[in-house]
């Protein structure tokens, strides 16, 4: 998942935004949904079947192509 991470980061700081990841699994529900708050966007990464899958904004969950 690193490599994702980093590649979306990537792409987030060459538009002049800001990233971060925040590990839901780690943090209080409370905190997970203030930073949400905070923020234009969010992409959750998520265990697939072999693989991972992601979920942006419009909610709805897609496996991630490898890279």
């Amino acid at each position: 998942m690193s490599r994702l991470v980093h590649v979306v980061s990537g792409r987030v700081a060459a538009t002049g935004g800001f990233a971060f990841v925040l590990d839901s699994g780690t943090h209080d529900e409370q905190i997970v949904y203030t930073f949400a708050a905070m923020t234009d966007g969010r992409i959750e990464i998520a265990p697939d079947e072999g693989g991972q899958r992601v979920r942006t904004n419009d909610g709805g969950w897609r496996p991630v192509d490898p890279l």
